[in-house]
């Protein structure tokens, strides 16, 4: 999960519309760095798919779900804006 450390709200969620922003600006050294962090960690831990930021996201949210969580809880750990997009996720849709 992405997490605002350099903006307001810092510790928050970083959603998905902060990522696109940044894209806008230009300023996406830091996520491409992240993306090539994930492949290598993938490749070392010889794991079978690839690993995302999104895929970690996802791991989040199914994992707080699986833990007892609502859908509401989800959203809103996940800074997300609608509830329908707590519920996509594979453990609560």
């Amino acid at each position: 999960m992405l997490v605002n450390l350099f903006r307001e709200p810092l510790g928050a969620p970083m959603p998905p519309d902060e990522l696109n922003e940044l894209n806008e600006l230009n300023e996406l050294n830091e996520l491409n760095e992240l993306n090539e962090l994930n492949e290598r960690l993938t490749k070392r831990a010889k794991l079978s798919r690839k690993v995302s930021p999104h895929t970690g996201r996802r791991a989040f949210g199914n994992n707080v779900a699986g833990a007892g969580g609502s859908p509401d809880e989800v959203q809103a750990l996940l800074g997300q804006k609608h509830p329908e997009s707590a519920a996509r996720s594979d453990s609560l849709g």
